[in-house]
């Protein structure tokens, strides 16, 4: 493992792609990071989901992770940050802007 995710702590929301969210909150732990099973908890910095359904994106989640400055990102970003060997920009990888 690494410490390329030191400091990210991830809350897995719905359908994460062809990795299983377990796979992927390995995966992030084997490199340094953390998982959260709870959105509502502060240290929570990513939410990582394939797509938020569009209840979820307008209702109430939207203004609580733009209040926290919660980044919404893909899953490819685990992976892809992995095989660089660094945390790469979220930029390409956010599902909210």
């Amino acid at each position: 493992g690494s410490n390329i995710f030191n400091g990210v702590t991830c809350y897995f929301n719905g359908r994460t792609g062809a990795c299983s969210a377990m796979h992927l909150a390995k995966l992030l732990q084997l490199h340094g990071g953390g998982q959260s099973v709870q959105m509502g908890k502060r240290r929570v910095t990513h939410v990582v989901c394939e797509g938020l359904s569009g209840s979820k994106t307008h209702g109430a989640l939207n203004p609580a992770l733009r209040a926290i400055q919660v980044k919404v990102v893909r899953p490819t970003w685990i992976l892809d940050s992995i095989a660089a060997g660094r945390r790469l920009p979220e930029g390409d990888y956010l599902l909210l802007r």
